[in-house]
């Protein structure tokens, strides 16, 4: 496993592939290598450094909905 993890949340209301409306998330979780919550992190994507973890936020499609005020990211030190 790598050092960094990033941890994600939504923070508005969002539409799932069934087309029903869920809550925002209470809470952050580990996101896997498709963006998506994943409750093990043995199933979470690491990255070596926070630098890498930071480029993958940073994309301009991940940062449209950052900007929207749909998600929020923390990156995170990996434990163990």
């Amino acid at each position: 496993m790598g050092e960094w993890l990033i941890y994600g949340k939504h923070t508005k209301s969002w539409q799932d592939k069934t087309n029903r409306w869920r809550d925002p998330d209470a809470r952050f979780a580990a996101l896997d290598g498709k963006g998506r919550r994943v409750s093990r992190l043995d199933q979470a994507m690491s990255y070596a450094t926070k630098q890498d973890a930071l480029e993958v936020i940073s994309r301009p499609e991940t940062q449209a909905k950052v900007d929207r005020g749909e998600v929020c990211f923390e990156i995170r030190r990996a434990r163990g």
